[in-house]
């Protein structure tokens, strides 16, 4: 199958994937659904969940600072009480 087909390429497996986006995500965040997309790249799309918009700030700046994300592009947000928002991404595979 087409996972199958990524993880011969040398793409990440979405256990990968999933393992690095709960390492840098604050105790108040959550993504609540994460489509993978496989071709000439991997793209993200993250349904994001914060407690309130210090909580977001400090997820988008995370997201933003991973080695393994690039071009991260935040949707439409509220500010008021919990914030929903999606956000895409390009997953870039580096060596450690």
């Amino acid at each position: 199958g087409l996972l199958t087909q990524a993880a011969a390429a040398g793409e990440s497996p979405p256990g990968r994937i999933v393992a690095q986006l709960a390492r840098v995500l604050p105790e108040a965040a959550r993504v609540e659904r994460l489509s993978i997309v496989y071709g000439e790249e991997i793209a993200l799309e993250m349904r994001v969940v914060a407690r309130d918009a210090i909580a977001w700030d400090l997820t988008l700046e995370r997201l933003e600072e991973m080695r393994f994300l690039e071009e991260v592009s935040p949707g439409p947000e509220h500010r008021d009480g919990e914030v929903r928002t999606t956000v895409s991404a390009r997953w870039v595979e580096r060596s450690r």
